[in-house]
């Protein structure tokens, strides 16, 4: 699906989290409209990007500069490098005349109801209904803070930062999302609120069983959860170490907040994600039939704060004769109208948040000369609520870690699969179809890992830097020991906890090391040398200092 400025320039921003992302965007969307991205996302996902919303400049900085040209040559998108410390250093040359209030005001990528990756187009109106819905339902102020921990090009994090503006109060905004940094972060921001989602919950609570937590000095009143749905033992675990309370919602790119649980003193359903937020709200049965409360169906919902193309693209009509937009998730509403969301039709992988399209795995994956068929579903994780699999039919001989080794450059981390599985066929309908679903049921079933890998010995000194790397490791992924040749995602690692490694590291070792490390070198060994490359670049010929038992310099 394209969506283009209709005239106004289109800006692809792709810089660090901080304010200037957030003046970056909200500088485009005044010009012209803005394309939110990821600095680390790869070269292609970036010119698919700017292909679908005929992006003109791309905005970036620096160290990743070079990557993101090559996006740009595939569009003849213009490349601008920025210093994000001189955000608002600079007026316009001359007054921008005031956006309507139907411009696109920035498009945001989605995984829609299918599967299939697609293009959000959110109008000014839009937007602003988005806002002021968010605003209201967390009864935003002006001296409200929020601390933004999840990525600025996502609804989630986007979402949050501009409804904290909007409301004139302000936001600050993390580098990563880091369980054991986050009370520090709020501490030292004097934040009111912060959004996180079900993984990210997990993650804090697990870093507060394992270390305990400080929570004096905090201004926090609230939690907001979101992105998928909450369990209910967690909402209570994560309140405790929070000490504040947890708000579940719901709510998608294509429909921005649909429903969230009220604040105190106002009572709170446990399992719901409260009551609607300002869209209208349905369940509709399989042929468009409104469902009365109690009785499970397909959640619809329609209003303001949906983009009229794509209502009408997707758009169903009810039997009420209303045009509703279906989610692709199952639910019910009780008789007080709490939404309860209880699964999902839909076959995109929800990973901690962030959900993957297989559609688009699938197609990176088939172009790989040694693959005759792909098959990409998700499996159930106990940290990231999902995690992508994939079943592959070989044309000539390969192994999983050769295939993800060459997906490393092609596809941002999370979309990694986690498993990836040899089969003679794919199993398929009459029609050609995959059924996602049965194959995520048989591989719950069969629980052999289907990763291989070779055993390559390293030796090494004690308590050299692979030495010191192995207990990170085992501590971060709680695993008993791991050896030279472990691979990070093969032992239980995501995003979040390499997240986690990462800044545990950059601490340790007074070292700056960007997240794509444990992708690009994923074994302990080959994450040292990693490393080791890394410190004598930043450092000319300085080697990075052994460690004694402590964890000290030698």
């Amino acid at each position: 699906m394209a969506v283009t400025g209709g005239g106004r320039p289109v800006t692809a921003v792709a810089l660090p989290a901080g304010p200037a992302y957030v003046v970056a965007v909200l500088a485009a969307a005044t010009a012209g409209s803005a394309v939110p991205c990821g600095q680390d996302e790869r070269a292609e996902e970036l010119a698919r990007a700017c292909e679908a919303t005929s992006a003109t400049v791309l905005l970036t900085t620096a160290p990743v500069a070079e990557a993101h040209a090559r996006a740009a040559q595939m569009h003849r998108t213009l490349v601008v490098t920025v210093d994000p410390s001189m955000a608002g250093a600079a007026a316009p040359a001359e007054p921008l005349a005031d956006p309507h209030a139907d411009d696109l005001c920035y498009a945001l990528r989605s995984s829609g109801t299918t599967g299939v990756r697609s293009l959000i187009g959110v109008s000014h109106a839009v937007a602003a209904t988005r806002l002021a819905n968010l605003a209201r339902a967390l009864a935003l102020t002006t001296e409200d803070r929020c601390l933004v921990v999840t990525p600025l090009q996502h609804s989630t994090g986007l979402g949050t930062t501009l409804a904290a503006l909007a409301a004139g109060g302000s936001a600050c905004c993390a580098p990563c999302f880091d369980p054991g940094r986050i009370f520090d972060w709020l501490r030292a921001a004097q934040a009111t609120w912060l959004a996180l989602s079900p993984a990210m919950l997990a993650a804090v609570v697990a870093e507060c069983r394992a270390r305990g937590v400080d929570t004096g000095g905090l201004r926090l009143r609230f939690v907001r959860s979101g992105n998928a749905p909450l369990p209910v033992d967690l909402a209570r675990e994560a309140e405790a170490c929070f000490g504040v309370p947890v708000l579940q919602a719901y709510g998608t790119t294509e429909t921005g907040l649909v429903t969230c649980q009220p604040l105190p003193p106002a009572p709170r359903k446990p399992g719901s994600s409260g009551v609607s937020a300002g869209p209208r709200l349905a369940i509709l049965g399989p042929g468009g039939e409104l469902q009365a409360p109690g009785n499970e169906g397909e959640i619809a919902v329609c209003g303001a704060s949906i983009p009229p193309a794509r209502l009408r693209s997707a758009g169903t009509v009810a039997s009420d004769g209303t045009l509703w937009l279906r989610t692709g998730d199952r639910g019910f509403v009780d008789d007080d109208g709490c939404l309860y969301v209880v699964g999902r039709t839909s076959e995109f992988v929800n990973v901690g948040g962030r959900k993957v399209a297989p559609d688009e795995v699938e197609a990176v994956l088939r172009r790989h000369p040694d693959i005759a068929d792909v098959a990409v579903f998700g499996v159930p994780d106990e940290r990231m609520g999902e995690r992508v699999a994939a079943l592959v039919v070989q044309r000539a001989p390969t192994t999983a870690v050769t295939l993800r080794r060459w997906l490393l450059p092609r596809l941002s981390p999370h979309k990694l699969p986690a498993t990836i599985g040899f089969v003679g066929a794919i199993p398929r309908d009459a029609l050609g179809k995959v059924s996602r679903a049965a194959l995520a049921d048989a591989a719950q079933r069969d629980r052999r890992a289907p990763v291989d890998s070779a055993s390559v010995p390293v030796d090494h000194e004690p308590h050299s830097l692979i030495d010191h790397l192995a207990r990170v490791w085992a501590e971060v992924l709680r695993v008993p020991r791991v050896a030279a040749d472990d691979d990070f995602l093969s032992l239980g690692g995501d995003s979040l906890l390499a997240a986690r490694v990462t800044s545990r590291l950059e601490s340790e070792l007074a070292l700056r090391l960007p997240l794509r490390g444990l992708i690009e070198a994923p074994s302990l060994a080959a994450y040292a040398q990693w490393i080791e490359a890394a410190a004598l670049h930043a450092a000319g010929a300085t080697a990075i200092p052994k460690r004694d038992r402590g964890g000290t310099a030698a």
